[in-house]
């Protein structure tokens, strides 16, 4: 019975953090979630993974990891080689994630304007490409559908603008087409 959310402290002038509440939950009784132990940087887009569980995105490295809602980390989910920005569980496979990504850059800079939509089926399992790999199909904001067959995302359309798209899930993850949902 509870929402996890991504906000500003105003109070506290801190960037982005994640925020449980109680479903019911009197105004401003929203509490951090605060990793014990573990060198964050801003924590982003949290995604339930079951009732105690979330997966959260660090901006410190560019990681998606799993925690526990009372702050203990569980483990890292994606390879040293990529950076991610925001991921997905997949409520018909909890193993299963898909984020927008890209491979680590050399130089340390990440640019949101280079991910596509990644997808793994599991923890530190090798990702395989699930957008379009053209150089200029961006891909941003992944989120399954509730029975997991199907995988939303924003990405530049034929007219030069955000649109949304969607994909069955199926391997090999490249057949399936693309469609464009929105106008």
């Amino acid at each position: 019975q509870q929402i996890a959310f991504t906000a500003n402290d105003a109070q506290k002038g801190a960037a982005n953090g994640v925020y449980l509440l109680d479903a019911g939950g009197a105004n401003n009784s929203a509490t951090q979630v605060d990793i014990k132990g573990f060198r964050q940087g801003p924590l982003a887009y949290p995604a339930w993974v079951n009732e105690s569980d979330l997966q959260l995105t660090n901006y410190h490295g560019y990681k998606l990891f799993r925690a526990t809602t009372s702050g203990v980390f569980i483990e890292a989910l994606i390879l040293a080689d990529m950076w991610s920005g925001m991921g997905t569980v997949s409520a018909k496979d909890s193993n299963m994630i898909a984020y927008a990504g890209q491979p680590a850059n050399p130089d340390g800079r990440y640019n949101q304007c280079n991910n596509r939509i990644w997808i793994q089926d599991g923890p530190k399992k090798k990702p395989e490409l699930f957008s379009d790999d053209e150089q200029t199909a961006i891909g941003r904001g992944p989120w399954f559908t509730p029975c997991g067959n199907y995988l939303g995302f924003e990405a530049y359309g034929t007219n030069g603008v955000y649109q949304v798209f969607i994909k069955k899930v199926q391997k090999p993850y490249q057949t399936a087409p693309v469609v464009q949902v929105s106008a």
